[in-house]
């Protein structure tokens, strides 16, 4: 989102920030303001690197939190391995909980 006023600040988070190019090349396309957007390396499955982005937040308080990290299993839930079921609960759900207790 462009904004003039620069009253915004943007938090991305990504696994691996070798991958964050074409977040970086889609904000400069759409006018981000520079400094508006600051990119952090985030695991949604690890509380200490969800402690350590929540330490680069300097604003005081998020505003809004998008939680998107999941992941999913094809086929029919019974027929999957327990640790599998077990590392998808770990991102879609106990992710989504190690998130909103660290930045709500």
């Amino acid at each position: 989102a462009s904004d003039r006023s620069q009253s915004f600040k943007v938090y991305a988070t990504l696994r691996d920030l070798k991958a964050q190019g074409p977040l970086l090349e889609a904000a400069r396309t759409q006018g981000c303001p520079p400094g508006s957007l600051e990119i952090l390396e985030l695991d949604v499955r690890d509380s200490k690197s969800v402690a350590a982005a929540q330490a680069c937040v300097t604003e005081g308080r998020v505003d809004v939190l998008v939680c998107n990290a999941g992941r999913g299993l094809f086929g029919p839930l019974e027929a999957h391995e327990l640790n599998a079921v077990g590392a998808v609960l770990d991102v879609n759900v106990l992710g989504t909980i190690r998130m909103l207790q660290a930045f709500l």
